[in-house]
């Protein structure tokens, strides 16, 4: 039986590797579910997958590799997505993220989104998605932000990926050069030599 499992900073390929007998590809973007469909699979997982700076993986594509025969699971980040809203269709979701999704706890593409580097230095991720730092939140009933106390019963800020944001990030702006400047005299600055956006 051969597996072939699309992940990428939920599952990244030092993690991966101890797992034999599956087929490991980079996260998922469009076309990549029929083209990994037509080598007849028993089995395929989506965990991560690209979008904004590439076509996102369709539903239909997923429907049609169900219909081939082909088990499709989906869980942790885009594949956790996927998989609630093709659940009625077949497709099996799999962890706490799918549940949410399920409930309607969480509802947007976004709630999942990291951004990070490329395979190349182990999709070193650069943010956190929103999911969980609403679990955090969760396990945190009184946090302080700014310097009041917010209680547990009131909705937690918005933290997931924005694309009205999407902005900051044009080459050349004045906002792009002053966080620039700003991140180049961080501690923390490390030079990537490119930016993806994965859910």
């Amino acid at each position: 039986m051969r597996a072939v499992i699309f992940a990428g900073p939920s599952l990244p390929p030092s993690v991966a590797a101890g797992f034999a007998g599956i087929e490991w590809r980079p996260p998922v973007r469009q076309g990549d579910i029929y083209l990994a469909a037509l080598s007849s699979p028993a089995i395929i997982g989506i965990i991560d997958g690209y979008f904004e700076i590439v076509p996102t993986v369709w539903h239909k594509e997923i429907l049609w590799a169900m219909d081939q025969g082909i088990h499709v699971y989906g869980g942790a980040s885009i594949g956790a997505l996927r998989a609630a809203e093709l659940a009625d269709f077949g497709m099996t979701g799999i962890g706490q993220v799918y549940e949410q999704y399920r409930a309607g706890r969480l509802t947007d593409d976004d709630e999942v989104a990291v951004l990070h580097g490329p395979e190349e230095v182990g999709y070193v991720q650069v943010t956190i998605p929103a999911s969980l730092a609403l679990w955090f939140e969760s396990r945190n009933p009184i946090s302080t932000r700014i310097g009041r106390t917010r209680r547990s019963s009131e909705p937690p800020p918005r933290m997931g990926l924005r694309r009205r944001r999407l902005h900051v990030l044009r080459p050349g702006s004045r906002k792009d050069r002053s966080i620039k400047s700003a991140s180049m005299r961080s501690p923390c600055f490390r030079p990537s030599p490119r930016i993806l956006i994965a859910a």
